[in-house]
């Protein structure tokens, strides 16, 4: 069950998509498909923000922006694309300080809600569907409260809302990650120092491997981390990190149900707090990385989502 609604999970939503010839820019690893397609870039505030653009769906085709976490990066969406990529324009971008876009002095959640609002301006997606793992679900709701056109829906995966309301969390555990800058001889050094943060159930080898991979840059001589070490991911510095309140976006939510980010109850306590948000949605046999732990079963609820369209709308997206 989806909801309380009583919606039941569309059985078409893992219908294979048909294709006439191979996908050209696809990288295949361990049987998943990889999309990949060269990067485009947007100035927003003197700083690059880095995205790709998935243009393949039919003219008029609905669009689709996929957003990352803390310490995440877009390619963290590369297995995922696939399966939404014949149907809707899809995008997906890095917040500065992280994957390939610039870094910046100081990180606020109005600077991130507006290079959201930039790159949907950028690629024509306008009005688009969201979807956000963590950290990005709440920089996607402010960006709704600045430009309330540009984003008709989202999907907000295992997202510890920052909202009045909702507690502090307790502080991260970032021991994985030193504050300092390190440089690794290797990429096979980088793949032993890997970790998902916070710790995560089985993860496919082949989808850790691609986001491992695209986790690390060259610098002299060797290996480091592209994210700024400095990023805080509560924003703590920021006085104006809440969300406003008045967010009228149509809101799914989702979550594991073994997450250690969202309880139960903190869902409960996040959705009442969401005006135009639907019951939370829970992934069984997930953590708090459900795209990567479970990604079969969030396209399958994804898709249901997109195909019943948001709340209060007739018809979905398709």
């Amino acid at each position: 069950m989806l909801d309380r609604e009583g919606d039941k999970m569309a059985a078409t939503a893992l219908a294979p998509v048909s294709r006439s010839a191979p996908i050209p820019e696809a990288e295949y690893a361990g049987g998943w498909r990889f999309a990949d397609v060269p990067a485009r870039t947007v100035m927003v505030d003197g700083v690059p923000i880095s995205y790709r653009l998935w243009d393949d769906a039919p003219a008029g085709a609905p669009a689709l922006l996929f957003l990352h976490g803390f310490r995440a990066h877009s390619r963290w969406w590369d297995h995922i694309v696939p399966f939404f990529r014949d149907h809707y324009r899809v995008a997906t971008m890095d917040f500065s300080g992280l994957g390939d876009s610039g870094w910046r002095d100081r990180y606020t959640m109005r600077g991130f809600a507006r290079e959201i609002l930039a790159v949907i301006a950028d690629a024509g997606l306008a009005p688009v569907t969201i979807v956000a793992h963590s950290f990005g679900g709440s920089p996607a709701a402010f960006a709704s409260v600045l430009d309330p056109d540009a984003i008709r829906h989202a999907v907000i995966i295992d997202t510890r809302m920052i909202l009045a309301g909702v507690p502090d969390p307790q502080p991260i555990e970032l021991q994985a990650f030193n504050a300092s800058k390190r440089i690794y001889k290797d990429m096979d050094e980088v793949r032993g120092r890997y970790r998902l943060i916070p710790s995560s159930g089985a993860v496919d080898a082949g989808i850790l491997d691609h986001i491992v991979r695209h986790s690390a840059r060259a610098d002299r001589g060797g290996w480091t981390w592209k994210f700024d070490p400095s990023f805080d991911p509560q924003l703590t510095d920021d006085p104006d990190r809440l969300v406003p309140p008045g967010v009228s976006m149509p809101i799914d939510y989702i979550y594991g149900d073994r997450s250690g980010v969202i309880t139960p109850e903190l869902a409960e306590l996040i959705v009442s707090l969401l005006p135009n948000c639907r019951a939370p949605i829970v992934i069984p046999h997930s953590d708090h990385h459900v795209l990567l732990e479970q990604p079969v079963a969030l396209v399958a609820v994804v898709r249901t989502l997109l195909m019943r369209g948001p709340l209060g709308a007739v018809g979905g997206l398709r």
